[in-house]
């Protein structure tokens, strides 16, 4: 993947520490579409590198007047507007030098822009003034970067795999973590799954001071900003018709900023049968030639068969990447490596795109997480965090791993974090935004003919039908899912066109069950050291309850990462853990 990693440490010499940084990049480079920037600062005893794409003109180093540098991976999509406000002169604008000037320059303008800034990114900065390096996310910190300060030794990865390679530097598993994510399927925020390293939080810095040989955690205020005004001077003013009328234009403005200075590049974009995905192709359609929909799963499901009649509607190119018994492992042991097993690999099915997208590189429109920001949808990830805390919980250690795969080869652009979309959505009242009621609205007056002809394959009725019959179809859907899955169990099988994966039936079979029972009932298992867990309850034999699923899955993918940690290797093939 794509990414930041870095080193600071006086405990080591020159040598050591240029061959560490080496091996770090290599370690997060996943694909032949990557190339590594490498520089070192003796000043502030540090080694960096930054992986990035080919053709990524966004992420980059550059060194400065005063001995200060700033790498930056990922796009700031204001740029100009930002740089201008803040007063830069030059018509030479770069996300290096917009930083460089917002902290080392002038670090008030950090706290007081720092929610205008509009796009996905991770940046090292080192001020050579205060003699500190400094860790930056964007305020919703969709981009990865791990840091974490051991043995006297500052060290950060985009990756946690990078931190593996250091013969100096002892990591320790946190065991708290590890049962964090079989119980909740994700690891809460901020912690990894080693002591004394963390996720970079959103809405923060950390600062490590070489001086001091010490790391502060500081929370960026709310500033007078124009991301939580939303352009809007009185949103309490606003009735619901007026609301939609500005929704309308801030989705279509979202899709336009995204798809600036896209130049020759091919631009794909992932189709489901869903309602953001087909928002964006259609939207997308305007501004650029769309060189095809890519669409995964069983081609008899209903998502495969809307998103087919779709892109034949709208003219374009569309490619079904079939998932079935024979092939859904295939890939899922370098998908369990790529993402640090730190995602079930029952979410990984992206991988399955990543070999034809990154043939051609270019751009992949994604729609991330539209469904909880436009669709106003509600997931409980753990009771024992806030609804807000859920919410990010489960865009920034769940939904975003997805994106993280096609990093590895492409571009990802991700309309629905546009910050004045995202920002108007999160001021209105939550009755109009939930059940998607609100943004259904929207849709049907930009797009009546693809809205109104077509289902959402979650409900298999069109979204101008009564909130009752859509909510009875969502039931129904739940309902026949779950009496096809137990007719499985009892050798009954019924094709179910509601299933786009059908996992239950391919977790019961071969190979994955005989792979299952090598791997997890081996009494020298590498997860016995951490959950405590009775044999009858590893491997589903009854009805498949979705909590034996989960049971199953997420064990499976934590045996499967913990051997790749601890050989330090990626493996392409279950049958190399055998």
């Amino acid at each position: 993947m794509p990414g930041l990693i870095g080193i600071s440490t006086e405990k080591i010499n020159r040598e050591q520490l240029s061959s560490y940084i080496k091996k770090m990049a290599r370690s997060i480079n996943h694909s032949s579409r990557l190339k590594t920037i490498e520089w070192n600062n003796k000043d502030s005893h540090t080694y960096c590198g930054l992986n990035k794409l080919i053709d990524d003109k966004e992420s980059n180093f550059e060194q400065f007047y005063d001995g200060s540098w700033v790498s930056i991976w990922g796009p700031i999509y204001n740029l100009q507007q930002i740089a201008k406000i803040i007063g830069m002169s030059t018509s030479d604008y770069r996300s290096t030098k917009l930083l460089h000037r917002m902290i080392c320059e002038n670090r008030n303008l950090i706290n007081r822009h720092y929610y205008d800034l509009d796009g996905y990114f991770v940046a090292s900065i080192y001020d050579a003034r205060t003699k500190e390096i400094i860790l930056i996310a964007d305020k919703n910190g969709i981009r990865k970067l791990y840091y974490g300060y051991i043995n006297n030794v500052f060290v950060w990865s985009s990756e946690l795999k990078a931190l593996r390679e250091s013969s100096f530097m002892s990591l320790e598993f946190n065991h708290n973590s590890l049962e964090d994510f079989f119980n909740n399927g994700t690891v809460l925020p901020n912690k990894t799954y080693f002591k004394n390293v963390f996720d970079l939080p959103r809405n923060a810095i950390v600062i490590y001071n070489l001086n001091l040989n010490k790391v502060t955690n500081k929370i960026i205020p709310f500033g007078n900003n124009i991301y939580l005004n939303s352009g809007i001077n009185d949103i309490d003013s606003i009735n619901f018709s007026e609301a939609k009328q500005i929704l309308k234009k801030y989705l279509q403005n979202s899709v336009a900023s995204r798809l600036k200075n896209i130049e020759n590049r091919p631009v794909w974009l992932t189709l489901s049968g869903g309602l953001d995905s087909r928002f964006l192709l259609l939207e997308a359609m305007k501004h650029v030639q769309i060189k095809g929909a890519i669409t995964y799963g069983k081609k008899s499901s209903l998502e495969v068969k809307i998103a087919s009649k779709i892109a034949k509607e709208c003219g374009i190119k569309h490619i079904v990447i079939e998932i079935d018994s024979n092939n859904w492992l295939a890939s899922r042991a370098k998908a369990i490596w790529m993402t640090d097993g730190m995602i079930d690999l029952l979410h990984t099915h992206v991988i399955h795109c990543l070999e034809f997208i990154q043939r051609d590189g270019g751009i992949v429109i994604d729609g991330l997480f539209g469904d909880m920001i436009a669709g106003g949808g509600k997931i409980i990830v753990s009771d024992e965090l806030s609804q807000e805390d859920n919410f990010w919980v489960r865009l920034r250690r769940f939904t975003s791993f997805g994106p993280s795969i096609e990093l590895s080869a492409v571009e990802v652009r991700e309309p629905f974090f546009e910050n004045q979309l995202f920002s108007f959505l999160f001021s209105l009242p939550r009755n109009w935004v939930s059940d998607s009621r609100i943004y259904n609205e929207a849709l049907l007056e930009l797009h009546p003919d693809y809205f109104k002809k077509y289902p959402w394959h979650k409900t298999g009725t069109s979204i101008d039908s009564p909130l009752v019959i859509q909510k009875l179809g969502k039931k129904n859907n739940k309902l026949w899912t779950r009496i096809l899955q137990g007719s499985q169990c009892m050798s009954i099988p019924i094709s179910n066109k509601y299933l786009t994966m059908d996992y239950v039936k391919w977790l019961r079979s071969e190979p994955f069950n005989s792979l299952a029972q090598t791997l997890l009932l081996n009494s020298k298992a590498l997860w016995r050291e951490f959950i405590n867990l009775d044999r009858e309850k590893i491997l589903f034999s009854g009805y498949p309850y979705p909590k034996y699923i989960k049971t199953l899955t997420r064990l499976f993918t934590m045996e499967v990462w913990l051997q790749q940690f601890v050989n330090n290797r990626g493996i392409e093939s279950f049958d190399e853990l055998k």
